[in-house]
């Protein structure tokens, strides 16, 4: 090999070692998700695989909702959250005139793409992946009540915006 191969070699792996992918430069610029969850959400779609329903065998079956069914199927509003800076959470559940079915209340945090939900009850978590203004979630929930947190949560979320609309 001739000194110009090695030197452009040498320079070739020096530079090329320091480039970024546009992903990797997307990533750095992207703000945590702490600060991208802040604000109000509504569920436009959810999918629940509910493995041994109240913890019997041969129960499993899978809870799928989709935008649209909410009023027209379950005569409810799509439930939304409201995430406020101060580290609490609201999600508030209402019918179709509007008047409040439920609420859950809670403490949330994050951690790297992970949020954590803290109920008096129950603690959560949710990875979370954020894109075009829709929130994906998914995580292990106890969607049957049976006391165990084995049943298959994926959720969309639509950002509605930065304050809370409830």
């Amino acid at each position: 090999m001739n000194r110009w191969t090695i030197w452009i070699f040498l320079l070739t792996l020096t530079f090329g070692c320091q480039s970024e992918t546009a992903e990797e430069k997307a990533a750095a610029n992207t703000p945590p998700l702490y600060e991208r969850l802040m604000g109000t959400w509504e569920t436009t779609y959810m999918k629940v695989d509910i493995r041994s329903a109240e913890n019997k065998p041969d129960s499993s079956y899978l809870f799928e909702i989709e935008e649209g069914q909410f009023e027209r199927i379950f005569r409810v509003k799509p439930y939304r959250t409201y995430f406020a800076p101060d580290s609490t959470f609201r999600t508030v559940h209402r019918g179709i005139p509007g008047d409040i079915i439920s609420q859950d209340k809670g403490l949330w945090n994050t951690f790297g793409d992970t949020l954590m939900l803290l109920q008096s009850d129950a603690t959560m978590q949710f990875k979370v992946a954020i894109r075009n203004g829709m929130g994906h979630f998914t995580g292990f929930v106890d969607f049957d009540g049976d006391g165990q947190q084995d049943d298959a949560y994926y959720a969309i979320r639509r950002f509605v915006g930065k304050h809370s609309y409830e």
